[in-house]
């Protein structure tokens, strides 16, 4: 087998792995494939000649240079200064903005961990180099604004679908819920004090229900279309639309709209949707002390997620934090 091919075998399967394994989306991996594609160009153009200036002439050598003569030997001699260099003409030549260099960095590191997991190497070049991306602070409703604001509106909710409506909002509330999990929810995902989510790239969890939620589906249950009213293919839908199917994301971001068009709160700078609940979620439990880890837990972020024979344990353990920390004070909204 030539140097080539086992080169286009080492990217091929890191392609195969994130696309597959780890589920990213195409977009994503397109987007790690190419940040490494440069990456590589730029150290074969320094394998060949290592006192080349770092200028504005590179980028011009970096476009017309080819993989074709990347090895796997080459590949696992990256060492921590190839990277240092290459982070300094990114960042002092190139001059991107930090997000950008942020993502490059990200995407060379997880290439060299999967080296690593798979033997091919024996040690990662990145060590320690880091760039520190400023976060934004993301918008989301104070715990104060829930209970003087929020909580007032729902107790006095109208409408032909009040009962669905104040569901839905209590539900993003006090789960964290993502728009897409909250639509996908059947009748059969809930079963007694529980209810399963199906999150980002078919990954499940289990969640607790705590009093607040489960009087709120018991009430939008009551009133909620007969079986024989509901269209074919959207009879196991918990949430549904006027038109008797499935609520789409656009119709529950329509009730979140109502919601603080009611609160006065969204205005040029600032407006809130479901995404923004799903902040105030984890903020209020972040404020409130709840360990980082139980609240990635309850969003359902993959680098933290449990394993199936974890599912019982967890659930208790959640289902402890969730009844000491309601978001919602007042059961009987």
């Amino acid at each position: 087998m030539s140097e080539k091919t086992k080169q286009n075998l080492y990217l091929s399967d890191y392609q195969d792995f994130i696309a597959n394994t780890r589920r990213l989306t195409p977009k994503t991996v397109n987007e790690y494939m190419l940040d490494l594609s440069f990456f590589f160009r730029f150290i074969l153009i320094f394998h060949k000649n290592p006192n080349i200036n770092l200028d504005e002439k590179i980028n011009q050598i970096l476009k017309e240079t080819s993989l074709d003569e990347l090895t796997n030997e080459i590949i696992t001699s990256v060492t921590w200064n190839d990277v240092q260099r290459f982070m300094s003409f990114y960042v002092g030549v190139l001059k991107n903005n930090e997000r950008s260099q942020k993502r490059k960095l990200v995407s060379i590191r997880r290439f060299f961990d999967y080296l690593l997991f798979t033997n091919k190497i024996a040690a990662t070049p990145i060590g320690d180099i880091d760039i520190r991306t400023p976060k934004k602070q993301p918008i989301s409703l104070t715990e104060n604004q829930i209970i003087t604001i929020i909580e007032p509106i729902l107790k006095s909710y109208e409408g032909k679908f009040k009962e669905r409506d104040k569901a839905i909002i209590i539900l993003f509330l006090e789960l964290g819920l993502r728009l897409s999990e909250l639509v996908s929810i059947n009748l059969e995902d809930i079963e007694n004090d529980a209810i399963l989510i199906k999150g980002k790239g078919k990954k499940e969890r289990i969640l607790p229900l705590n009093e607040t939620c489960i009087s709120a589906i018991n009430t939008y249950l009551k009133v909620r279309p007969k079986s024989y009213e509901i269209k074919t293919g959207h009879r196991q839908a918990l949430f549904l639309s006027r038109l008797k199917q499935r609520i789409s994301t656009r119709g529950v971001q329509l009730i979140i709209d109502k919601l603080f068009l009611l609160a006065n709160l969204n205005n040029e700078e600032r407006k809130f949707t479901t995404h923004k609940l799903r902040h105030s979620f984890a903020t209020i439990l972040a404020d409130k002390g709840v360990s980082i880890h139980d609240i990635q837990d309850f969003l359902g972020h993959e680098n933290l997620a449990t394993t199936s024979i974890y599912v019982n344990s967890n659930l208790h353990r959640l289902k402890e934090v969730k009844d000491k920390n309601p978001i919602l004070k007042n059961e009987n909204i």
